[in-house]
């Protein structure tokens, strides 16, 4: 019988070379992130509610955008408002806001979420936004703000090869172009 890893065909993994910076990262602030297109706001369950409910309920099609969430659609504006008042008191998920400078209203929500610091890692999750700003610049504006937040100025590892963390950027900003030039809005 074959006990050891050897004698069952694995090999020694390789092991890379050790990580040179193991600074604890820091952790996302509930702060405005100004955008060209949107902005992401600290949750205010007050004065974001009207808008995030009108635009994310009452038809069929708005009503969609909850079917993979863990949460919602709501009863009722106070029902969503109460989960926002939850939404504003968190730090992990540490939610925002999403506001449309073009529409001039808050058009969904996203978040930071599983902050591990001491570890260098985070995730970008609660992701929805209202049909209204489906297959707009919205989303990528938003995900492009968080993503330099996170790695450039929290100093979160990118845990993939720096040439294509540069691909990706590029390819972000070339869909942003891209809306731009095309007007869709």
């Amino acid at each position: 019988m074959n006990n050891t890893l050897e004698e069952r065909g694995f090999k020694e993994l390789p092991v890379g070379e050790a990580v040179k910076n193991t600074t604890v990262a820091q952790i996302p602030a509930s702060k405005l992130y100004p955008g060209e297109f949107v902005s992401l706001q600290p949750v205010d369950p007050e004065k974001d509610v009207v808008e995030l409910y009108k635009n994310s309920h009452g038809s069929a099609t708005n009503t969609r955008i909850w079917t993979y969430m863990p949460y919602g659609p709501f009863d009722a504006e106070a029902d969503m408002r109460d989960w926002m008042k939850g939404c504003q008191s968190s730090s992990d998920p540490l939610f925002f806001t999403v506001f449309s400078n073009e529409l001039n209203q808050r058009v969904g929500m996203v978040s930071f979420l599983n902050i591990a610091a001491s570890m260098r890692t985070l995730e970008l999750g609660n992701i929805w936004y209202s049909p209204l700003v489906h297959n707009t610049r919205v989303n990528t504006e938003a995900i492009y703000l968080m993503l330099p937040e996170a790695f450039d100025n929290l100093c979160y590892p990118v845990n993939m090869n720096p040439f294509v963390y540069q691909l990706v950027l590029i390819c972000l900003l070339l869909v942003f172009v891209y809306h731009v030039f095309t007007g869709i809005s």
